[in-house]
């Protein structure tokens, strides 16, 4: 009889006829017995996430629109359940039919209880008409490499990308992009970072032309961009599409470090391939590159990534391959204080003539596109430039070679380090986490150089003279831009910093250690003179501690630090060392001192050993800090 109830339900669907009651109650029960919705593709398409703390199982998306059932984002049984009644009792054609609502639940359900071709995909003008403006024949996944001048971007981008034709065709800079972003009402810096880490923006699905992208992350803001295509068959993209559909005006809680871009179009992936899941990276953050690593490894790769260099990288290599002459020429031209008739220009040869006037064109582009209020003489300067270039005849730019390591063959963005050393003339063992993200002693490869994106960096240390164990630090947030200048490329360094350390105070005749909440800045230069194997800088700080320690309770005043950094250029040895002073002027008046140097050395791609000797001087007394560890990177 089951059967008979089943084809009899297949065949009025057929017919764009609502089945009988009794058919829809057969339904149910052949969708129970097969447990349906415990499936991982049902709980995928409803954002289902398994429960914590004692939670049940729950759809991350808040109860709403995208719910049927009244209890949809709790019960997914019950969602299926609203969604089979209301597929098969309600309306069968028009906008408003539950198969055009929300297709991809719709043909899922079809395919598991056989009713395929049954009336799932009858017309649907609204969505017909978008698939049609649309028509992927793939997807791409686009990593936007870290920019350190926003927030919201010092970890990475992605988005994905639907292709309309071969993933490396030029076509597909007219193709659409998927992104997922806040609404933040024009929060940025420590507001964003704030609200957003604790869910208070609603984000949302959106498509835009690719193009478009590229001049916000390439253009705009100068990160180099890779394309992943993706190892999806035509049906899990369709998925991936309807599902998107369903998703369209959504609000999904944003969270700056869990539920974020990546987090969310992992989610949407996992429609395509329910096994998808977030694997890399510290359990309670989702750091944009360990998803792509995460997509790769589940879903793998149709071809070779292509790298799409930034116009910043482009010119650097366009003045780097002039000599020095003629660099300093182009410079000259960009800045206008040259004229593409100098007779400099003149005596060169066409090829010659042709590299210093397209440097020079590339540079007046990157200072009009990074001026908030464009200067029309820039305008005006580069149309000469180019015209002067064109006539110089055809000489093909120099590429900009595509980086040796990608950024998901870079090291883990979460460490764990066991470490050994000696305080003053005490023994300790240390346990070292950081949960994300990168570091200056870290493998450069695949990450932002010269940049530090510390997050949550917590050391234990143990004495074992003492049975006792300590915070010895725990810093909030650490970030570090050492970019170095050149003729052309003049970037500051700076630096920001928040959280708990400890310090040694004098006690007496001995050396007290104490937990003292500092809070930092610092502005200042870095060079890299020859071939950048070594760096040079300078910083002015500014730094404020709050500790029981200090007379006062509190200490404050500028500083400076200057440092020297060195690396192998295989990139497996990599050093440093500074020296610091501070004078605090306000509340506790002091003048600690600091000197060291640290270095790693990489053992394998997970992980490397790391040295730390400091020695630190203040109020009259002094002492030495070192030690030993290994770090593992996942």
């Amino acid at each position: 009889m089951r059967r008979i109830a089943l084809l009899t339900a297949a065949l009025l669907l057929a017919q764009g006829l609502p089945a009988r009651g009794a058919d829809v109650e057969d339904l149910l029960d052949v969708a129970r017995e097969r447990a349906l919705a415990s499936h991982p593709a049902w709980r995928a398409l409803l954002h289902v996430v398994p429960g914590r703390l004692g939670q049940t199982p729950h759809s991350e998306i808040p109860q709403g629109p995208f719910f049927l059932s009244g209890r949809g984002a709790e019960d997914p049984a019950a969602e299926l359940e609203a969604t089979l009644r209301g597929w098969l009792a309600g309306p069968q054609r028009g906008d408003d039919a539950i198969h055009c609502r929300f297709p991809a639940r719709t043909r899922w359900l079809a395919d598991q209880l056989g009713l395929a071709g049954s009336g799932s995909d009858a017309a649907c003008p609204a969505l017909d008409t978008w698939r049609e403006k649309l028509s992927p024949r793939g997807i791409t996944l686009i990593f936007a490499e870290a920019f350190m001048n926003n927030p919201a971007s010092m970890f990475g981008h992605t988005l994905l990308r639907l292709d309309v034709a071969d993933p490396s065709a030029p076509r597909n800079l007219l193709a659409f992009a998927i992104d997922f972003t806040a609404s933040t009402g024009g929060d940025a810096g420590p507001i964003f970072m704030a609200k957003g880490s604790f869910g208070f923006y609603p984000g949302r699905f959106g498509l835009s032309p690719y193009y478009e992208k590229l001049e916000v992350y390439a253009d705009w803001q100068n990160r180099d961009i890779w394309e992943y295509p993706l190892d999806l068959d035509a049906a899990e993209v369709e998925r991936v599409l309807l599902h998107l559909w369903e998703l369209d005006d959504i609000a999904i809680p944003y969270y700056f470090f869990r539920q974020n871009c990546s987090y969310q179009l992992i989610r949407l992936l996992a429609v395509a391939r329910p096994q998808l899941g977030l694997r890399h990276g510290f359990p309670v953050s989702v750091i944009p590159v360990d998803t792509v690593r995460d997509a790769l490894g589940e879903i793998g790769l149709l071809g070779e990534p292509r790298f799409r260099a930034s116009p910043a990288a482009e010119l650097r290599v366009a003045l780097a391959e002039l000599p020095k002459a003629g660099r300093r020429l182009a410079l000259e031209l960009a800045r206008g204080i040259a004229e593409p008739e100098d007779p400099r220009v003149a005596a060169l040869d066409d090829g010659e003539r042709a590299a210093v006037l397209g440097a020079a064109a590339a540079a007046v582009r990157y200072a009009f596109v990074q001026d908030d209020r464009p200067d029309p003489e820039l305008r005006e300067r580069s149309y000469r430039l180019l015209v002067a270039r064109s006539r110089a005849g055809k000489v093909q730019a120099p590429a900009v070679p595509r980086p040796a390591v990608r950024p998901d063959q870079g090291h883990g963005t979460a460490i764990a380090e066991l470490g050994a050393g000696l305080e003053d003339d005490e023994a300790f063992l240390e346990l070292r986490v950081r949960p994300a993200f990168h570091g200056l002693l870290d493998p450069a490869a695949g990450f932002p150089r010269d940049s530090t994106i510390g997050v949550l960096d917590t050391r234990l240390r143990f004495y074992p003279g003492a049975n006792r164990v300590r915070l010895h630090e725990l810093v909030l947030v650490e970030l570090q831009s050492n970019t170095p200048r050149d003729d052309f490329f003049q970037p500051l360094s700076w630096g920001l910093e928040a959280g708990l350390r400890t310090r040694r105070f004098p006690d007496g005749d001995d050396l007290d250690r104490a937990l003292v909440f500092r809070a930092g800045g610092s502005l200042g230069l870095t060079w890299a003179p020859g071939d950048g194997a070594v760096t040079l800088y300078g910083l002015a700080l500014a730094r404020l501690e709050i500790g029981s320690g200090f007379d006062r309770g509190v200490a404050a005043g500028p500083g400076v630090e200057l440092g020297v950094g060195v690396e192998t250029p295989d990139d497996r040895f990599e050093g440093r060392l500074f020296a610091r002073g501070l004078h605090f002027l306000a509340g506790e008046p002091a003048t600690p001192l600091a000197a060291g140097l640290g270095g790693r050395l990489t053992l394998g791609r997970r992980t490397a050993l790391l040295a730390e000797l400091t020695a630190q001087h203040f109020d009259g007394e002094s002492w030495l800090d070192a030690r030993l560890g290994l770090r593992w990177s996942f």
